[in-house]
Protein backbone atom coordinates (compact mmCIF):
# COMPACT_ATOMS: atom_id res chain seq x y z
CA UNK A 1 0.00 0.00 0.00
CA UNK A 2 1.21 3.52 -0.78
CA UNK A 3 0.98 5.19 2.64
CA UNK A 4 2.14 8.58 1.41
CA UNK A 5 -0.70 8.62 -1.11
CA UNK A 6 -3.14 7.50 1.61
CA UNK A 7 -1.91 10.21 4.00
CA UNK A 8 -2.02 12.92 1.32
CA UNK A 9 -5.54 11.89 0.26
CA UNK A 10 -6.84 11.71 3.81
CA UNK A 11 -5.30 15.10 4.62
CA UNK A 12 -6.86 16.65 1.52
CA UNK A 13 -10.30 15.08 2.04
CA UNK A 14 -10.63 15.71 5.77
CA UNK A 15 -8.59 18.91 5.85
CA UNK A 16 -6.50 17.72 8.79
CA UNK A 17 -2.82 16.88 9.27
CA UNK A 18 -1.83 13.24 8.81
CA UNK A 19 1.44 11.74 10.02
CA UNK A 20 3.03 8.42 9.11
CA UNK A 21 5.07 6.42 11.61
CA UNK A 22 7.05 3.22 11.04
CA UNK A 23 8.12 1.15 14.04
CA UNK A 24 7.04 4.07 16.26
CA UNK A 25 9.34 6.53 14.47
CA UNK A 26 8.02 9.57 12.65
CA UNK A 27 8.37 9.39 8.84
CA UNK A 28 6.33 12.17 7.30
CA UNK A 29 3.69 14.84 7.85
CA UNK A 30 1.06 15.95 5.37
CA UNK A 31 -1.04 19.13 5.40
CA UNK A 32 0.31 21.40 8.08
CA UNK A 33 1.94 24.78 8.13
CA UNK A 34 2.53 25.26 11.85
CA UNK A 35 5.90 24.31 13.28
CA UNK A 36 6.57 22.60 15.58
CA UNK A 37 3.93 20.02 14.89
CA UNK A 38 1.08 20.06 17.43
CA UNK A 39 1.22 16.28 17.83
CA UNK A 40 4.78 16.28 19.18
CA UNK A 41 3.55 17.24 22.63
CA UNK A 42 0.88 14.55 22.52
CA UNK A 43 2.68 11.62 20.83
CA UNK A 44 3.20 9.68 24.05
CA UNK A 45 -0.50 9.87 24.92
CA UNK A 46 -1.64 9.17 21.37
CA UNK A 47 0.41 5.99 21.18
CA UNK A 48 -1.07 4.72 24.45
CA UNK A 49 -4.25 4.03 22.48
CA UNK A 50 -4.85 0.29 22.43
CA UNK A 51 -5.93 -1.57 19.32
CA UNK A 52 -5.88 -0.70 15.64
CA UNK A 53 -7.92 2.49 15.86
CA UNK A 54 -8.75 5.02 18.54
CA UNK A 55 -8.68 8.64 19.51
CA UNK A 56 -7.11 10.83 22.13
CA UNK A 57 -8.48 14.14 23.40
CA UNK A 58 -5.87 16.46 24.88
CA UNK A 59 -6.59 18.80 27.84
CA UNK A 60 -7.48 21.58 25.39
CA UNK A 61 -10.13 19.41 23.75
CA UNK A 62 -8.21 18.84 20.54
CA UNK A 63 -8.74 15.37 19.06
CA UNK A 64 -6.16 13.07 17.53
CA UNK A 65 -6.87 9.77 15.78
CA UNK A 66 -4.56 6.79 15.56
CA UNK A 67 -4.61 3.94 13.04
CA UNK A 68 -2.32 0.97 13.16
CA UNK A 69 -2.05 -0.96 9.90
CA UNK A 70 -2.56 -4.65 10.63
CA UNK A 71 0.36 -6.87 9.74
CA UNK A 72 2.72 -3.93 9.33
CA UNK A 73 4.62 -1.61 11.64
CA UNK A 74 2.89 1.44 10.17
CA UNK A 75 0.72 3.89 12.07
CA UNK A 76 -1.15 6.99 10.93
CA UNK A 77 -1.94 9.86 13.29
CA UNK A 78 -4.50 12.47 12.28
CA UNK A 79 -5.22 15.76 13.95
CA UNK A 80 -5.40 17.90 15.87
CA UNK A 81 -9.04 18.62 15.24
CA UNK A 82 -11.05 21.10 17.26
CA UNK A 83 -14.78 20.61 17.86
CA UNK A 84 -15.39 24.35 17.33
CA UNK A 85 -13.51 27.42 16.14
CA UNK A 86 -10.41 28.08 18.24
CA UNK A 87 -10.64 31.18 20.41
CA UNK A 88 -7.74 33.45 21.33
CA UNK A 89 -7.81 32.06 24.88
CA UNK A 90 -7.69 28.47 23.65
CA UNK A 91 -4.86 29.33 21.21
CA UNK A 92 -2.83 30.62 24.16
CA UNK A 93 -3.49 27.43 26.11
CA UNK A 94 -2.42 25.32 23.15
CA UNK A 95 0.82 27.31 22.91
CA UNK A 96 1.44 26.99 26.64
CA UNK A 97 1.02 23.21 26.46
CA UNK A 98 3.53 23.12 23.60
CA UNK A 99 5.98 25.39 25.42
CA UNK A 100 5.69 28.00 22.68
CA UNK A 101 5.51 31.78 23.32
CA UNK A 102 2.13 33.50 23.53
CA UNK A 103 3.38 35.86 20.81
CA UNK A 104 2.48 33.07 18.35
CA UNK A 105 -1.24 33.26 19.21
CA UNK A 106 -2.21 34.75 15.85
CA UNK A 107 -0.33 31.97 14.02
CA UNK A 108 -2.40 29.36 15.88
CA UNK A 109 -5.61 31.26 15.15
CA UNK A 110 -4.69 31.52 11.47
CA UNK A 111 -3.81 27.82 11.35
CA UNK A 112 -7.09 26.66 12.86
CA UNK A 113 -9.14 29.18 10.86
CA UNK A 114 -8.50 27.16 7.69
CA UNK A 115 -9.04 23.79 9.37
CA UNK A 116 -12.52 22.34 9.59
CA UNK A 117 -13.97 22.05 13.09
CA UNK A 118 -15.39 18.60 13.67
CA UNK A 119 -17.78 17.72 16.48
CA UNK A 120 -16.57 14.55 18.17
CA UNK A 121 -19.15 12.27 16.54
CA UNK A 122 -18.17 13.49 13.07
CA UNK A 123 -14.48 12.95 13.86
CA UNK A 124 -15.27 9.45 15.11
CA UNK A 125 -17.17 8.72 11.90
CA UNK A 126 -14.03 9.64 9.96
CA UNK A 127 -12.09 7.17 12.13
CA UNK A 128 -14.67 4.45 11.46
CA UNK A 129 -14.51 5.01 7.72
CA UNK A 130 -10.73 5.06 7.51
CA UNK A 131 -10.51 1.97 9.72
CA UNK A 132 -12.69 0.15 7.23
CA UNK A 133 -10.57 1.31 4.29
CA UNK A 134 -7.20 0.41 5.77
CA UNK A 135 -7.96 -2.60 7.98
CA UNK A 136 -11.25 -3.90 6.56
CA UNK A 137 -12.98 -3.66 9.94
CA UNK A 138 -16.39 -2.07 10.39
CA UNK A 139 -16.59 -0.21 13.70
CA UNK A 140 -19.33 2.03 15.03
CA UNK A 141 -19.05 5.48 16.53
CA UNK A 142 -20.56 4.18 19.76
CA UNK A 143 -17.66 1.73 20.14
CA UNK A 144 -15.36 4.74 20.75
CA UNK A 145 -17.41 6.49 23.40
CA UNK A 146 -16.08 6.16 26.91
CA UNK A 147 -17.87 4.34 29.65
CA UNK A 148 -19.49 6.81 32.06
CA UNK A 149 -17.61 5.13 34.91
CA UNK A 150 -14.31 6.30 33.39
CA UNK A 151 -14.87 10.02 32.74
CA UNK A 152 -12.04 12.19 31.41
CA UNK A 153 -10.69 15.15 33.34
CA UNK A 154 -12.37 18.48 32.78
CA UNK A 155 -10.84 20.36 29.84
CA UNK A 156 -8.31 23.09 30.60
CA UNK A 157 -10.61 25.81 29.27
CA UNK A 158 -13.50 24.78 31.53
CA UNK A 159 -14.12 27.90 33.58
CA UNK A 160 -13.60 27.45 37.34
CA UNK A 161 -16.80 29.34 38.19
CA UNK A 162 -18.90 26.91 36.17
CA UNK A 163 -20.52 24.11 38.13
CA UNK A 164 -18.81 20.82 37.36
CA UNK A 165 -21.10 18.28 35.74
CA UNK A 166 -21.99 15.13 37.65
CA UNK A 167 -20.22 13.21 34.94
CA UNK A 168 -18.20 14.41 32.00
CA UNK A 169 -18.38 12.16 29.00
CA UNK A 170 -17.33 12.34 25.36
CA UNK A 171 -20.86 13.19 24.24
CA UNK A 172 -20.39 16.13 21.92
CA UNK A 173 -23.99 17.35 21.86
CA UNK A 174 -24.22 17.32 25.66
CA UNK A 175 -20.81 18.93 26.02
CA UNK A 176 -21.47 21.62 23.42
CA UNK A 177 -24.84 22.50 25.01
CA UNK A 178 -23.22 22.84 28.45
CA UNK A 179 -20.32 24.93 27.21
CA UNK A 180 -22.49 27.22 25.11
CA UNK A 181 -25.04 27.69 27.89
CA UNK A 182 -22.22 28.75 30.22
CA UNK A 183 -20.58 31.09 27.71
CA UNK A 184 -17.37 29.12 27.16
CA UNK A 185 -15.80 29.81 23.76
Amino acid sequence: MDYNYLAESLAALAGVPVRIYRDGRFLSLHHTRFKPDFAITEEENIFKIAGDVGYYMDPNFLYYGLFRIRGEDIALVIGPVSPSPVSRNLARKILARMGEPVSRTQEVLDYFSVMPAYPLRNFLQILCTIQYFINGEKVSVSSFLLDEEDPPKLPAFYAPDMPAPEHFMHNTLELEERLLSNGVQ
